[in-house]
């Protein structure tokens, strides 16, 4: 049995407000999470507000990608756990 779930009907907005991110230590581990390419890209922007928005905008497409793959991977999960 395979069970799809499909969310076509849906409409998420996701959106980050970096005046409300003060949190060094969250920041730190958001940039843990980029590759050395966008790491290099953040660290490039002049400037302390302009470094931290686009960590924020790369953090929110990785993560927003990871939840739409894990969104697409569960019919082959459930073909694999014969749910």
């Amino acid at each position: 049995m395979i069970a799809y779930v499909f969310f076509f009907r849906e409409t998420h907005v996701w959106f980050v407000l970096p005046d409300e991110f003060k949190s060094v230590s969250l920041l730190n581990q958001y940039m843990e999470l980029l590759s050395p390419c966008e790491k290099e890209n953040v660290l490039s922007m002049r400037g302390d507000q302009l470094q931290k928005r686009a960590l924020l905008a790369r953090t929110l497409v990785r993560t927003t990608i990871a939840r739409c793959k894990f969104l697409l991977a569960i019919p082959v999960l459930v073909q694999l756990l014969h749910i």
